[in-house]
């Protein structure tokens, strides 16, 4: 018997047009958006800022804690500077390139070291106003044997007004007779001061080889016997840290009547408490130098003896030879 079908079992009777209308909105609206995106411009691709990005380890000094202080202290200035023969606030008088074209490059490795840890010590020192630097500033500063900063130019993104926050226009020397500084040789290096009150030392062009140490004193017993003077300066000197636990590592080098004419941090603990140590009072720099003024060198003209120095935080200490 044939009966009509409910309407649960009737298939929909929608018009085909109504079915793909819902995907072809979607459609449309994708081309839409697609066309608008073409004619937006490419974004711009900046390149990586190829600038040595800021450390918060040692004096940026290749094989040396010096190099990258986190904590930069503060230094005796070296006599060079003396108020004779530096104006209130010299500037350099004739251009860094004309600079370098008149003069001999020091390219001897031994002594860029030693002009390297010269000029750290006279900026650390000379840098108060920490604060002062908001962003990494950087400078080609140039240097004569006698450890005299006779020029220095901003490098990379530096502007030339920023160097009033370093302490470069107060420590170039200008001289006194000729306005300028003529000198036969210079060294150049890489200084940064970083917005976080770190100091960076560089040679500009690397080292061309390995530095050493220059002469040495060789005699057995006159290093035993300066070996015992070192001993007994550091059992009168030396009190140990209070606020710390660390061992601190130098090497330490005195001359034949027993001065010290040069030390070095070798671990980062012994740059961080290297004031509250007695080495930077004890320096003597002059006494392995010779001549004065604008013909005087920092670098040792006399041999020298180096020991291995480990002070300890309670007060103790050892000394050995320096092995290189």
């Amino acid at each position: 018997e044939i009966a009509p079908l409910s309407r649960r079992y009737r298939t929909s009777e929608a018009p085909t047009a109504e079915k793909f209308a819902p995907a072809a909105l979607g459609i449309s609206g994708l081309l839409l958006v697609a066309s608008a995106l073409f004619f937006l411009p490419v974004p711009e691709v900046r390149e990586v800022d190829p600038r040595p990005l800021e450390t918060n380890g040692e004096e940026v000094l290749p094989v040396d804690p010096q190099g990258v202080e986190p904590e930069p202290l503060e230094k005796p200035i070296p006599t060079q500077n003396n108020e004779d023969d530096l104006g209130a606030n010299p500037l350099p008088g004739e251009g860094i390139e004309a600079s370098l074209a008149a003069a001999t490059e020091i390219s001897d490795p031994t002594q860029v070291r030693y002009l390297q840890r010269d000029l750290y010590r006279t900026l650390d020192q000379a840098w108060k106003n920490r604060s002062g630097v908001n962003q990494t500033l950087q400078y080609k500063v140039l240097v004569t044997q006698g450890g005299l900063i006779v020029n220095y130019e901003p490098s990379g993104t530096t502007a030339q007004g920023q160097v009033q926050a370093t302490p470069l226009p107060e420590l170039t020397y200008i001289s006194a007779e000729s306005g300028t500084t003529q000198t036969n040789a210079i060294a150049p290096y890489r200084v940064v001061f970083t917005r976080r009150g770190v100091l960076q030392v560089s040679p500009w062009n690397g080292f061309q080889e390995e530095p050493t140490l220059g002469k040495k004193i060789t005699d057995t017993d006159q290093v035993q016997q300066l070996q015992g003077e070192l001993r007994q300066i550091l059992a009168e000197k030396w009190q140990g840290l209070a606020n710390s636990n660390r061992e601190l590592v130098y090497r330490v080098a005195l001359n034949r009547e027993g001065a010290i004419a040069d030390y070095e941090a070798d671990n980062q603990a012994a740059v961080d408490y290297a004031e509250e140590t007695p080495f930077p009072q004890l320096l003597q720099p002059q006494t392995a130098k010779t001549g004065t003024g604008e013909n005087a060198t920092v670098i040792p003209q006399e041999a020298l003896a180096h020991y291995q120095v480990i002070l300890k935080p309670t007060g103790k200490f050892e000394i050995s030879l320096w092995e290189d």
